[in-house]
């Protein structure tokens, strides 16, 4: 099965509540998403998304970013472990109202940029706005074209971060509204398996580096060493 990984508390919760509010109040700065509303040659009522270039867009973006790139978060450094992110797509954040869906679809592999270099899709992150209690249906289904996919409805700030091949959709929201932000990554790692090896070497040394210094110290460096050699051999012949 392709990598998908799933992160509880991604994001604070005073900063969830304040997205949520700072976009609840957007109003008519949400424009249709067509694009996201179609697929497998069916056609499905669009979600929205935060215009660009609307008032609440760069703030919001701004803080997502910040914490993003704060590796001193536990969150964040999980998300450069297994992702390695050379560069991320500009937020989209979305809103799917009641009959909102969309169809199966898989990413384009390039072009997601819409100004400088073309971006290859290698990996997306949905983060959760709204509470499961706010609205009904819904799911993220992922792996759709297997007879079993997992579906994903997390409390507001958590994410789930998954390989961008991946055939995904959104099931229809039947009641309430459906807030996330998504991002389309690029990573330094094209190579899923190595990147994947690389997140999990990653949390190994970061585990043994948290060790005290006592009798076990000596052991835990000579580890170290010999994963970063690994991880360094992997990295290099990727």
């Amino acid at each position: 099965m392709a990598f998908i990984y799933a992160v509880p508390r991604f994001l604070p919760d005073d900063v969830v509540l304040d997205l949520r509010a700072t976009l609840t109040g957007a109003g008519e700065e949400w424009i249709s998403a067509p694009g996201l509303g179609s697929g497998a040659g069916q056609e499905h009522k669009a979600p929205e998304a935060l215009h660009a270039e609307s008032s609440a867009y760069p703030g919001c973006s701004e803080i997502i970013g910040r914490l993003l790139g704060d590796f001193t978060r536990p969150e964040a450094l999980l998300l450069k472990y297994f992702a390695e992110p050379a560069t991320l797509s500009p937020a989209s954040f979305l809103r799917f109202g009641e009959g909102a869906s969309t169809g199966p679809r898989v990413l384009d592999a390039f072009g997601h940029q819409q100004t400088g270099p073309s971006l290859r899709a290698d990996l997306m992150l949905v983060i959760f706005l709204s509470d499961p209690e706010a609205y009904d249906g819904g799911e993220l289904v992922l792996n759709g074209d297997l007879s079993f996919s997992p579906q994903f409805k997390p409390p507001a700030a958590a994410a789930v971060l998954f390989d961008a091949s991946i055939v995904q959709r959104v099931n229809p929201v039947t009641r309430g509204a459906r807030l996330t932000v998504e991002f389309i990554l690029e990573s330094r790692i094209a190579d899923p398996v190595i990147r994947e090896m690389n997140g999990d070497l990653l949390e190994c040394l970061n585990i043994l580096s948290g060790e005290s210094a006592d009798a076990e110290s000596e052991r835990s460096r000579y580890l170290m060493t010999k994963l970063e050699k690994v991880r360094a051999r992997l990295i290099r012949h990727r």
